[in-house]
């Protein structure tokens, strides 16, 4: 799935990121400059996180970011996620990695929504959308470039609006956000 400038790989009821033989991987152009290949999850000739690994190359391809969702109590997918990203040679290119839990997103869901997820699959709000707008947030020498390639994702941004029309919210910069103001609507 694609949002603006973000790809999104969600997982709500499937067992994993499907895994198969390393001789699928090794012939996607630019695999060997973005992935330390031998670091990547294997066992024998089949490779695990599949449809990671393709989403990665992905965002690499195209210069956005890539955006795995999945359920927090599947610690498993997780993990899985964590390693393909640890095999990513650039860390500029990590900086456009994220995960986003289904229980993070949910508090920034309508609440028709929120029940329907919470209902079907057990899926609560962990914490509320400001919350998830500060996720991004980075302080340090190399800040700006940090935020910039770390920005909140324009759906996301939505998301947010939407859940808190009043408020007023900063850019990971601390500057007023004028896209983010309480000015501003869907």
């Amino acid at each position: 799935m694609k949002l603006g400038d973000i790809l999104v790989e969600a997982k709500l009821t499937e067992a994993d990121f499907q895994k198969v033989p390393a001789r699928m991987i090794e012939r996607y152009r630019d695999i060997d400059e973005v992935f330390a290949f031998r670091e990547l999850r294997k066992s024998g000739d089949v490779v695990f996180g599949y449809q990671l690994i393709r989403g990665v190359l992905a965002a690499h391809a195209t210069g956005g970011s890539f955006c795995v969702l999945c359920d927090e109590r599947r610690p498993d997918l997780i993990e899985d996620w964590y390693s393909v990203m640890r095999a990513v040679r650039s860390c500029v290119l990590r900086c456009r990695l994220q995960l986003l839990t289904w229980q993070e997103l949910s508090g920034a869901l309508p609440k028709p929504l929120q029940k329907f997820i919470a209902t079907k699959y057990g899926i609560t709000r962990r914490f509320d959308a400001r919350t998830i707008g500060h996720f991004f947030n980075f302080s340090g020498p190399y800040k700006t470039q940090f935020n910039e390639m770390c920005r909140i994702p324009p759906w996301l941004v939505k998301l947010v609006r939407r859940e808190h029309p009043g408020d007023s919210y900063r850019s990971p910069l601390g500057e007023e956000d004028p896209s983010l103001s309480r000015e501003k609507t869907l």
